[in-house]
């Protein structure tokens, strides 16, 4: 049994670019499961964005309607040892980082211009991987931020000024180390999907070369710290 998992492609030493695909690519990992990387666009998508998961015919997009269809379907799964207080715990923490941590860490990405500067990089070869011609990389770059910057406009974070989003930023980090505290897991004590979640969210802050206050920030967190690192070796 073979996957193949549709993604926006490595960067920085991480398997996507994307904390939501690099949070099913977790999943993959840490249950044992083959699969394999396509970088894709995600106008041929069924919802127009990524990832999404194809096996035979079918093809599942959200990445957590993946790891529901994983385990559903495949019986692939890491949280059948979770009871159901864990879960829930585990349902508000990825909330928290899919619905607010998210567009603080793409702010600093899209938004700041120092962190565009970096991050434009990325974009470009993402842009060439999926076959887009180079001379219009500066244009479709541009169009991607403008999309991108009224995304978070539109949330909210956007609307902040930096110094307002960088104080967001920093009490998300002391609350996810306070919660964290000195355990080697957020939820119960072996890896699973909320885990997952959690750990492609800080990691994508953590290990990409894109300077923002958020990456020097997540510094002094050295618990945070150290369970990216313990969850990379997983």
């Amino acid at each position: 049994m073979s996957f193949t998992l549709m993604g926006y492609g490595p960067g920085d030493g991480l398997e996507d670019i994307s904390p939501f695909c690099l949070k099913v690519i977790n999943v993959l990992r840490w249950t044992g499961t083959d699969y394999e990387l396509e970088i894709a666009d995600p106008r041929r998508t069924p919802r127009g964005k990524l990832p999404c998961l194809v096996y035979k015919d079918e093809v599942v997009p959200d990445s957590s309607g993946i790891i529901h269809y994983l385990e559903s379907r495949h019986n692939i799964g890491l949280d059948d040892h979770l009871t159901a207080q864990q879960r829930a715990s585990g349902r508000i923490l990825q909330s928290v980082l899919e619905e607010h941590f998210y567009f603080i860490l793409i702010y600093w990405r899209w938004t700041d211009n120092l962190g565009w500067g970096h991050y434009k990089a990325h974009i470009f070869r993402y842009l060439e991987d999926i076959g887009v011609p180079g001379l219009i990389h500066e244009a479709a770059a541009w169009s991607a931020r403008r999309n991108m910057i009224q995304t978070i406009w539109s949330q909210g974070i956007g609307r902040m000024d930096r110094e307002a989003v960088h104080g967001k930023g920093v009490e998300l980090l002391q609350a996810l180390s306070t919660l964290l505290d000195t355990r080697a897991f957020f939820i119960g004590d072996q890896p699973n999907s909320f885990d997952a979640s959690a750990y492609a969210f800080l990691a994508s802050v953590v290990r990409p070369r894109i300077p923002s206050p958020l990456q020097a920030a997540v510094q002094h967190f050295e618990n945070l710290l150290e369970y990216c690192e313990r969850m990379r070796k997983i």
